[in-house]
């Protein structure tokens, strides 16, 4: 039997694995997806990250590289299994039975829930705003390989700004269409920005259509109700993604607006099964990848207590191993 199961190898779970591996829990790792890094390197792999702790900006799937080397030297102690969607969970009075979609039945002490925001569809522009045939991307695999021309991105969050500021610096002319004011970016990102591209704030997509070689948009301001129209040459939609179900429910977990509920440990309202990063929901809770690695360390923390209740970490540079007490 194992003593922890870890669901999900994005930036979280990877961590955490390797969290596992310097304390030498029996664990595992279950990934839906033949591959990791979560959104990180299924959306934007080449989009720069802020908010790294030890990184002024860093590529995301750069970033996603260095968390699989840290869990390198664990790989055999703490293995990630692909391709295993968990789709149950049953628990037994001293362990849980996690089943996945390849019917394998796997039992452990704990469980750690990492999967962030699971599967995605992108919310985009309204169909009817959109006239004729009107391509729209979500993200940009190739940015360096684009010729210099106008681009517009739709959103106010930091995908979006960030966005602006790596084709701003690319050459492109860029243009951010925000229906508020205020913006969801870092406020740094944000000055950046400002000051080599336009932004469009606050304006409502009237329509979106194809005008000759180019794409045009009818804009009205949100306040004066003045019209606008602009025209380019690519639409980045940055509005966000909605995550699909998760079906945690059936796992007899509970949830507040399709996310895990948890306590100030990051505890489920079941023992010993907990839950970081943008899969759960309590207050004050911050939506950002430093904030998922400090709940890795607070649960991992709390599991090893309750799998070691006996014994303690002392960690020494003149050790090559965590020394128990």
């Amino acid at each position: 039997m194992l003593e922890l199961i870890i669901i999900g190898a994005g930036p979280a779970g990877l961590y955490a694995g390797f969290i596992a591996g310097l304390r030498h829990i029996q664990a595992m790792v279950l990934e839906s997806l033949p591959f990791a890094g979560g959104q990180l390197t299924t959306m934007y792999p080449k989009k720069p990250v802020y908010d790294i702790p030890g990184f002024s900006n860093i590529l995301a799937r750069d970033f996603i590289s260095h968390l699989r080397q840290q869990h390198q030297p664990f790989a055999s102690e703490v293995p990630i299994h692909y391709q295993q969607k968990v789709v149950q969970v049953v628990s037994y009075p001293t362990y849980y039975e996690v089943i996945t979609d390849q019917g394998d039945h796997f039992q452990t002490k704990s469980i750690l829930i990492a999967t962030g925001s699971g599967v995605m569809k992108p919310q985009t522009v309204p169909s009817h705003r959109i006239e004729g045939d009107v391509p729209l991307y979500f993200t940009i695999d190739h940015p360096e390989a684009l010729s210099k021309q106008h681009i517009t991105i739709l959103g106010g969050g930091d995908s979006a700004v960030d966005w602006a500021n790596v084709l701003s610096q690319q050459g492109h002319e860029v243009t951010v269409i925000h229906h508020r004011r205020e913006f969801r970016a870092f406020d740094h990102s944000l000055a950046t920005f400002q000051k080599q591209g336009t932004i469009l704030a606050p304006f409502a997509i009237e329509k979106i259509y194809r005008k000759g070689e180019r794409y045009a948009f009818n804009l009205v301001h949100g306040e004066t109700q003045e019209p606008l129209t602009i025209v380019t040459d690519l639409i980045l939609v940055c509005y966000g993604y909605q995550p699909a179900p998760h079906g945690y429910e059936t796992w007899g977990l509970t949830t507040e607006k399709g996310l895990l509920v948890v306590n100030q440990t990051l505890q489920t309202n079941l023992e010993r099964i907990y839950a970081i990063g943008n899969a759960v929901i309590y207050e004050g809770k911050s939506q950002t990848i430093a904030g998922a690695l400090g709940e890795v360390t607070q649960a991992m923390e709390q599991i090893y207590r309750i799998l070691r209740p006996k014994q303690r970490m002392v960690y020494s540079s003149a050790l090559k191993d965590p020394l128990k007490i």
